[in-house]
């Protein structure tokens, strides 16, 4: 449940903006220059990601960020850092 939780509410660009936000500090620094890089807003950037790995992740990357959610305080921003710590699958650079 956690995990549908986390694709439903931050494949929207407000919602993964806001939760990139409340996370901060160099993780969010680094995604808003990203996200700028490709002209594009963070929230853009993170729920796109997000949408992406909803599409294209293996049974691998569902069972660790299964994992990685479980008995977290925070499941979504902890999820949310593991997908986006994944390298964008469309960045050829």
């Amino acid at each position: 449940m956690l995990v549908s939780d986390l694709l439903h509410s931050c494949a929207n660009d407000r919602v993964a903006e806001a939760a990139i936000s409340s996370i901060g500090g160099p993780f969010a620094s680094r995604l808003q220059r990203e996200a700028e890089s490709h002209g594009v807003s963070l929230g853009g950037l993170a729920s796109g990601r997000v949408r992406t790995f909803a599409r294209q992740a293996s049974e691998r990357d569902w069972r660790d960020l299964a994992r990685a959610v479980r008995n977290q305080d925070f499941p979504v921003l902890t999820g949310l850092q593991v997908i986006l710590s994944k390298p964008d699958p469309h960045d050829r650079g």
